[in-house]
């Protein structure tokens, strides 16, 4: 038994002493007064009448009490002990009760109506220290609920789960599909850009190891002078090669390229042999060791990523999510 609850019993022990005590007392006093009414004073009459007259109502008390959890004196009188007996259909009435009087549709419609909750909220919300204060509770529920998980079971769910779902997935026709957004986009033009003036750059910063070897392969009895003759031809037209197809947007080699890539994209989506190539490439690709090995780190460095961002106040994440409230209030308000 709870302190409390002992509490209690102590209250109604004394409340029931003191109710009899009071019982016994007007008793003692209408057995003395009717004792003495014939002979006494006239007032003796309107004593014994009151005493009588609360004895009565104690005993109806204790009597209409009592029968409501039990049998009077253990006795089985009719239309006793009516709670045990009807609890449930008492229950029933009760919930009705509450339910038509102040759960009905019409009801709540009603009271919501005029509480008004979503511009509460966003008024609240809109105060710049209200959505620091959000932002910090929601984080501390964040945090509590990742530090009671259970690290191995979260990590094989989730290392498990991004495997299943990068072998299901087909992994060439969302390459040639990528390729078709690189096209569309205009992207391919600025990675052939990048692409030749890397080569350009490459030639220049190799130029004295390309032309030693060409001296290495070129026949001992050619002149050196030659050699670089030959050598500053072919270079010069690499570079101006390199440079006109850099130059000129419709440079044929450019449309040969962007054709040849179409059709790559093409045996992606299509052609199923190249499919089964690209599912056998990533099949090895996500049983290599290393891969193995990053699945099962995934939920350690999400969870630190998440730790580190709930307990500074100055995260990105917390400031992004802070002034997503922010706006999510003004909006709710207005």
């Amino acid at each position: 038994m709870s302190p409390a609850d002992e509490g209690r019993r102590l209250a109604l022990r004394r409340m029931k002493i003191f109710a009899t005590g009071m019982l016994v007392a007007a008793a003692g006093v209408y057995f003395l007064a009717r004792a003495n009414e014939e002979t006494g004073p006239g007032w003796v009459g309107y004593v014994r009448a009151t005493a009588e007259a609360a004895m009565v109502g104690a005993f109806a008390d204790w009597f209409a009490v009592t029968a409501l959890f039990r049998h009077p004196l253990g006795l089985p009188i009719p239309h006793t002990a009516i709670i045990p007996h009807r609890k449930d259909q008492i229950g029933r009435s009760l919930g009705e009760f509450v339910q038509g009087n102040f759960l009905s549709h019409e009801v709540i419609a009603e009271r919501l109506d005029g509480v008004h909750v979503g511009q509460r909220i966003g008024r609240w919300l809109a105060v710049p220290d209200n959505a620091h204060k959000a932002t910090g509770a929601l984080f501390d529920a964040m945090k509590g609920t990742i530090e009671v998980l259970d690290d191995r079971e979260v990590q094989s769910a989730i290392g498990g789960l991004v495997e299943r779902r990068l072998r299901e997935t087909e992994v060439a026709p969302l390459l040639g599909k990528a390729i078709d957004v690189t096209l569309e986009g205009g992207h391919l033009e600025r990675v052939l850009d990048a692409i030749l003036h890397g080569l350009q750059g490459f030639l220049d910063e190799n130029k004295t190891t390309l032309r030693g070897r060409l001296q290495q392969e070129s026949p001992w009895w050619v002149p050196e002078p030659i050699d670089d003759r030959i050598f500053n031809k072919i270079f010069t037209g690499v570079q101006n090669f390199l440079a006109d197809v850099e130059k000129q947007p419709d440079h044929e080699v450019r449309e040969s390229i962007e054709v040849r890539i179409r059709l790559l994209a093409d045996r992606l989506r299509d052609d199923p042999v190249m499919i089964a190539k690209a599912e056998e490439v990533k099949h090895e690709l996500l049983s290599h060791p290393d891969v193995q090995e990053w699945f099962a780190s995934l939920w350690g460095e999400l969870k630190r990523a998440m730790l580190d961002a709930a307990g500074d106040p100055t995260s990105e994440l917390r400031v992004r999510i802070t002034s997503a409230l922010g706006r999510l209030g003004a909006r709710l308000h207005d």
